[in-house]
């Protein structure tokens, strides 16, 4: 965000082209620390694909507007409408990340209740409870693709 406002308000050359390696170094940043925020705040695995694709789809998807807001939509040489599009997004992106820090703390601290809920006695039941209801998900597909396949193999010669 400060870089985009040293380019908009300044007419100095050399700082506006200062402005662009602080403005590329942040972008180049977020993206990395945005997929490590995302695979160490969301479980499961299957969420955690998902998030990481839509995160990494999101910023690519800021590449093409980008290319866009500079490349024909924006007046050189001052860029205005591109520099302030960024500026607002960049905006938007801070308050979500201060949004979603608080929603993951509120998160824990509820985990962290659950957690002292449970007597001490039941916790080792809970993750072996969890080990088993995975290995009878695991036998109930694979019965059921035995008995779909058997049926489909005896049809075929009956």
């Amino acid at each position: 965000m400060c870089a985009h406002s040293w380019h908009s308000g300044s007419t100095n050359t050399k700082i506006r082209y200062a402005s662009l390696f602080f403005s590329v170094s942040g972008i180049y940043l977020s993206a990395t620390t945005a997929c490590t925020w995302l695979a160490n705040n969301v479980t499961p695995h299957l969420r955690r694909a998902t998030a990481l694709a839509f995160g990494l789809a999101m910023s690519n998807i800021g590449g093409i507007l980008a290319t866009w807001l500079f490349g024909g939509l924006s007046t050189p040489p001052h860029y205005r409408t591109g520099t302030l599009v960024l500026m607002i997004f960049g905006v938007v992106d801070f308050f979500g990340a201060i949004f979603c820090m608080m929603y993951f703390s509120m998160k824990n601290r509820q985990k962290d209740r659950v957690r002292r809920s449970i007597p001490e006695d039941e916790k080792g039941w809970i993750g072996f409870f969890r080990i088993y209801v995975v290995i009878v998900r695991l036998l109930a597909v694979c019965s059921g693709f035995y008995i779909y396949f058997t049926q489909s193999f005896n049809s075929q010669w009956n």
